[in-house]
């Protein structure tokens, strides 16, 4: 077995802070503090699933609660399921405005004001739709991309007003599969140091001082943001192995990609990506990947016969590659 190369191996984890999804039509209501102050999304990724609406003559309404059905179009046929919501009781609804082709409502009060509207696809997840019917909401990866510029100029809102492979997925889905809708969800990040330190042995690549050397380099040496972003979408393209991604699905990670060689400069043992969409009511898969609330994407830095897995400690335990 590979020898482990330092005491003290560390690895760059990137956790999603905040999560959004919506259609390309609602992207100009991105708004700079969108994802919190000081925080700005350049990550992307363009999803399907199939199209959801509500049935306008399935609404019955009380002053306890809105009960109706929405319809969940398949290509086989469509598939109709029972929603229940509670009404508000200081600003009670007491009728609902929904016009064809149904996937956008309003739900308004006794004075004619909107109490709550948007897209049924996204106001059904609010209500609690995704904890029964999970499945109706799990959005197939098609594509994973970034936007970054100069220091952090660029956002993937920005990117996405105007980006050919999106129109691309949309004229393709418009002709192909007309009972689905093209979904964009966008990403904040946060950056996670992690560590690992193995006292049991003695025998090590490097020395006590070379070790020391090591985590004080790690401690006070931050990866740009830029590169933390490129990592992250080559990290979750190599997972996802979406349709219309072509760069890293098979060459993530390579020392020779300098968009993110600050990560073998500092000699991390590894990268890894965890992804949470649970604040959005959708699971993301994708053919090669099964629906999951959590993604946890890893991949080491080295082969196996060049440097031991920092979290192998003990043989077999855990996977030199991507998991």
């Amino acid at each position: 077995m590979t020898t482990r190369k330092y005491i003290s191996e560390f690895g760059l984890n990137m956790q999603t802070d905040r999560v959004h999804i919506l259609q390309q039509r609602h992207l100009h209501l991105v708004t700079e503090d969108a994802f919190g102050p000081g925080r700005q999304c350049h990550i992307y990724a363009i999803g399907r699933r199939p199209r959801i609406t509500f049935d306008p003559t399935s609404f019955k309404i009380t002053p306890e609660a809105i009960r109706g059905a929405f319809v969940v179009h398949r290509r086989e046929k469509p598939e109709i399921y029972d929603f229940e919501q509670p009404n508000r009781s200081a600003n009670p609804v007491v009728r609902v405005e929904c016009e064809y082709p149904y996937s956008d409502f309003s739900f308004r009060n006794a004075k004619g004001e909107s109490n709550i509207d948007g897209p049924v696809a996204q106001f059904l997840p609010m209500a609690g739709a995704h904890e029964v019917y999970p499945e109706v909401f799990d959005l197939e990866v098609l594509y994973v991309g970034q936007a970054y510029g100069k220091e952090g100029s660029r956002t993937a809102a920005d990117r996405l007003v105007s980006h050919e492979t999106l129109q691309k997925i949309y004229a393709e889905a418009i002709h192909r599969s007309p009972e689905m809708d093209i979904w964009i969800v966008l990403f904040s990040f946060k950056q996670w140091i992690l560590a690992s330190f193995d006292g049991r042995t003695d025998k090590f690549g490097t020395t006590l001082q070379e070790d020391t050397a090591h985590m004080a380099k790690v401690a006070h040496t931050d990866v740009t943001e830029g590169q933390q972003i490129t990592y992250t979408e080559a990290a979750m393209i190599r997972h996802f192995q979406p349709q219309y991604n072509i760069e890293y699905k098979d060459s993530f990670p390579d020392p020779k990609h300098t968009s993110y060689r600050e990560c073998y400069d500092l000699d991390l043992n590894l990268v890894a990506v965890e992804l949470d969409t649970r604040q959005i009511g959708s699971r993301l898969w994708s053919p090669t990947v099964a629906p999951g609330w959590n993604h946890m994407i890893s991949f080491a830095l080295h082969s196996p016969e060049e440097r031991q897995h920092m979290f192998d400690l003990s043989p077999g335990a855990f996977p030199n590659r991507g998991s």
